[in-house]
């Protein structure tokens, strides 16, 4: 991310049977002002936040702006099913042309398919740079009040991928040392007060550990400050030496 201003994009699609007034769109939207924390307004903070805690300084250092909901014709079970298709190119020119969405204007973009409750929230997954130019992925999501902190934790994990910050967890989900810990020299070791936002994991024990939905459980890490352009190699590499 940096420390220049990002605009990110926030499309929005929903299924046919989900009202394009839903409530926990409009929330997630930031449009009521009492439950912004569960909103693209708690992400921003989020980030102005923890690049204030590495720099000490206070930037605006991203923008997120909701595109949508655009309401699909169809149901879909797994991206490949719609994404693949021609169908989702030619309906991203036709937003383009009636909404004068212009990609160009924004420096990353989340593509997120809003499912009906009670669906399980599939994979994320990176978008080929075929359909727009700019650094994207997709999420699907459920509309439910009660899933929108896991909606802002993962939307807030994809930003940060989409500049550059890799995941810090090994295959089965456990985070990785040390890279994956929020404080990774602490005695004793476990457990972990917070997890790092790229492991999506709080360390309990060597073998175990707790995977929270609240964003207010994670922090950025150095090795992942410094994929974001935050801290120098250098400094990078003397947190880790310690």
């Amino acid at each position: 991310i940096g420390i220049q201003t990002q605009e990110i994009a926030l499309i929005e699609f929903i299924e046919p049977d989900i009202d394009i007034n839903d409530a926990s769109i409009k929330i997630l939207n930031g449009e009521n002002p009492s439950t912004e924390d569960k909103s693209i307004i708690r992400i921003k903070k989020y980030f102005e936040s923890e690049f204030k805690r590495y720099s000490g300084n206070e930037n605006n250092i991203i923008n997120i702006t909701p595109i949508g909901p655009f309401k699909l014709k169809e149901k879909f079970d797994h991206p490949k099913d719609f994404l693949s298709k021609a169908l989702f190119m030619s309906l991203l020119k036709k937003l383009s042309f009636l909404n004068r969405i212009n990609f160009t204007n924004y420096d990353g973009a989340i593509f997120i398919f809003m499912q009906s409750n009670g669906k399980d929230v599939i994979r994320p997954g990176r978008i080929s740079r075929f359909f727009i130019n700019e650094p994207s992925s997709y999420l699907f999501l459920r509309t439910s009040q009660k899933d929108l902190d896991e909606s802002i934790l993962l939307i807030t994990h994809e930003i940060a991928h989409i500049f550059g910050a890799q995941d810090k967890y090994k295959r089965k989900g456990s985070p990785l040392y040390p890279y994956g810990y929020i404080n990774p020299f602490q005695r004793p070791l476990y457990p972990q007060n917070s997890g790092e936002i790229m492991s999506l994991a709080i360390p309990l024990t060597e073998n175990n550990f707790k995977e929270s939905k609240l964003l207010s459980d994670y922090e950025i890490g150095a090795k992942t400050a410094y994929e974001l352009g935050w801290i120098s190699k250098t400094n990078m590499k003397r947190y880790y030496r310690k």
